[in-house]
């Protein structure tokens, strides 16, 4: 029911209603090897697999929908607790998926009973749930990639967020510095000031609000989305080289693009869905605008794959290699620690 939905008034974009399909309800094998292939080059595969983003992603639609109802803590978190369970199930309940749920129902909890939690804590708890579970998962690549690189942005995130910030608080402080600098040549002639004021001055303020707040506003925006693509980069290169014999510095750009528009899609896959129930033509309204959504998703693929060295294959990846580098990585984190604001 829930595919027929997301199919209507998609016709002549199956392509776009295949990809929907695949990264809501982890079915749609009509997609092209040559899509999937763009999609693998850029490093963006990852949003075709049911996994912890889109587990993510649910579970933030569902908060936000529980947090307008006026339930009890207790009926929150029992129907938090179903529909994320539920959703795992229903897509597969694969290695990450679990992963993911069972991290997002130990937030969840500690935030409601008013409990402050920390991620590296909350990865081993939920690393020990999963080896009670299944301690065969160990041996599953997409559980470790998982971890892998969840970790990854326990550890590098927040010192590459803070190296940021210091970059932005340096840029801000330059351009104040500067513009004092300005302020006293100008008042050091009248006439000059004069002129400024008369025929520049409206110009001058205009450009200054706009350009500088665009600026500032975009270096904000930037380092959460862009410190977490590449701490994740970084800490899979080991795993990645290992198994696979090569890794894609292109997903450093493409995922800052690719995981906010996913997160879209699959809010505007959801709200088709239930208005389905009720109205084809209000679900039709929410297919058309995913369809612009995948047109720029494959159009970031697209980009993504064209670029120089997008994706660099390896020479043979010993277990050895993956040690050292590993260990190389943990020493990074552990120098970047300083930098964590």
């Amino acid at each position: 029911y829930a595919g027929e939905i997301l199919s209507l008034g998609n016709k002549g974009h199956w392509l776009n209603s295949s990809i929907v399909k695949m990264m809501v309800l982890g079915y749609g094998t009509d997609i092209p090897y040559k899509t999937r292939q763009l999609f693998r080059q850029s490093g963006t595969v990852h949003i075709f697999a049911i996994s912890g983003l889109h587990v993510g992603i649910v579970a933030t639609i569902v908060v936000l929908m529980l947090s307008i109802a006026r339930l009890s803590p207790a009926l929150r978190t029992l129907i938090f607790a179903v529909i994320i369970i539920a959703y795992t199930i229903a897509t597969g309940a694969s290695p990450s998926t679990i992963r993911a749920c069972i991290m997002a129902l130990i937030f969840y909890v500690s935030i409601l009973v008013g409990r402050r939690t920390m991620l590296l804590s909350t990865i081993a708890a939920t690393a020990l749930i999963t080896q009670i579970i299944n301690p065969l998962q160990i041996l599953n690549i997409g559980y470790i990639l998982s971890f892998v690189c969840i970790i990854g942005i326990a550890i590098f995130a927040p010192p590459l967020i803070g190296l940021s910030e210091r970059l932005k608080e340096s840029i801000v402080l330059t351009y104040d510095r500067a513009k004092s600098a300005k302020s006293v040549a100008k008042s050091n002639s009248i006439e000059a000031d004069f002129l400024s004021t008369t025929k520049k001055q409206w110009w001058t303020k205009i450009s200054e609000l706009f350009l500088v707040r665009v600026f500032l506003d975009a270096i904000r925006q930037i380092p959460e989305g862009l410190a977490v693509s590449i701490a994740v980069f970084i800490v899979s290169i080991p795993t990645t080289g290992y198994f696979f014999g090569q890794i894609t510095p292109a997903s450093i750009l493409c995922n800052i693009l690719v995981i906010p528009l996913a997160f879209f899609i699959v809010i505007t896959a959801a709200l088709a869905m239930i208005s389905g129930i009720f109205s084809y033509e209000l679900a039709i309204i929410f297919n058309s605008a995913n369809i612009a959504f995948t047109d720029w998703l494959i159009a970031i693929a697209e980009f993504g794959a064209g670029m120089p060295f997008a994706t660099i294959s390896l020479p043979e990846w010993s277990l050895s290699a993956t040690i050292t580098s590993s260990a190389i990585i943990l020493l990074l984190a552990f120098l970047l620690r300083p930098l964590k604001r």
